[in-house]
C-alpha cells in the first residue's frame, strides 16, 4: 500500500488528505499547531474550486455553510473598468458549477470532518 505524509493540516493539506484517502492511500497529516483552526476571514471559491470539492464529495457540506453570489464582475486592476459580468446561472452553465463564499474556519471544519481524525497528528 502507498503511504503518504502530508506536512500541514490547513486547507490544502486536508484537501489532499481527503483525496488520497478516497483512493485507498494510507495518509498521515502532521500539523505543528496544537489544534486545527483557521484564522482569517472569507474565501471566494470559484466554479473550479467547487468542482474539486464536488469530486471530493464535499460540495453539499460546503454549500450548507457557504454564502452565494448572484454575479461576478471582472475588472481591470489598474483602471477599474468592467471587463465582464457573469451571473450565477451563467457560471454554472459555462463551468459546470457556480462559485460560493465561505468563512475560512467553516471550510477548514468541513475538510477536517471529512478525514479520519486518527490520521492527523497535532503539535507535530
Amino acid at each position: 500500500m502507498t503511504r503518504v505524509a502530508i506536512i500541514g493540516g490547513g486547507i490544502g493539506g486536508l484537501a489532499a488528505a481527503r483525496a488520497l484517502c478516497r483512493r485507498g492511500v494510507e495518509v498521515a497529516v502532521y500539523e505543528a499547531a496544537p489544534e486545527l483552526r483557521e484564522i482569517g476571514a472569507g474565501v471566494a471559491l470559484g466554479p473550479n474550486a467547487m468542482k474539486v470539492l464536488r469530486s471530493l464529495g464535499l460540495e453539499d457540506d460546503i454549500r450548507a455553510v457557504a454564502g452565494r453570489w448572484e454575479w461576478t464582475a471582472t475588472r481591470n486592476g489598474r483602471t477599474g473598468r468592467l471587463i465582464s459580468k457573469t451571473s450565477r446561472q451563467q457560471q454554472a452553465a459555462l463551468f459546470g458549477s457556480a462559485g460560493a463564499t465561505v468563512h475560512r474556519a467553516d471550510l477548514l471544519d468541513v475538510l477536517a470532518r471529512s478525514v479520519p481524525s486518527r490520521i492527523v497528528t497535532l503539535g507535530a
